[in-house]
């Protein structure tokens, strides 16, 4: 089971980087057809970036949110994840908001968090981050994105 951080939701829209924008598009659509699910987390940082950058209008973050709902579950931020995201931040070194990500992640069963923000290669709570533009990474992505039969 897999989660998406928001950068690669942000960079499906985001049109200026071409290239980056079609990864993103692929690894969220591949990631469709795997058990995926997003996290209440990951959809506030995106409404924000897109917000601030104006990438979408507010009706529009809100019908793209519709559109992630019908696609992926959406796992909510419980106060114990915010308890163990706070001893991550602090142990690791890592942003708390990152953090919050891989508590949620873990508590969810997650086994890898898409991401280019955190730490490529890292395992925490049992959770690898796998940076999906590192073309290095292109064979694990593969393996996790294939459904099974």
């Amino acid at each position: 089971m897999l989660t998406i951080d928001s950068n690669i939701l942000v960079y499906a829209l985001d049109t200026r980087d071409a290239d980056r924008c079609r990864q993103a598009r692929d690894v969220i659509l591949q990631a469709a057809g795997v058990t995926t699910f997003l996290t209440q987390q990951v959809i506030g940082e995106f409404c924000n970036v897109a917000l601030r950058n104006r990438l979408l209008t507010a009706a529009a973050i809100g019908r793209q949110i519709d559109s992630w709902s019908n696609t992926f579950p959406i796992v909510p931020t419980a106060p114990a994840q915010l308890a163990a995201a706070a001893r991550l931040a602090e142990t690791r070194r890592k942003q708390f908001w990152d953090m919050v990500i891989v508590a949620v992640a873990a508590d969810a069963e997650a086994t890898m968090l898409l991401t280019e923000d955190v730490g490529d290669g890292e395992v925490i709570a049992g959770v690898r981050i796998i940076d999906p533009f590192n073309p290095a990474n292109a064979p694990a992505i593969r393996t996790m994105l294939t459904p099974s039969s």
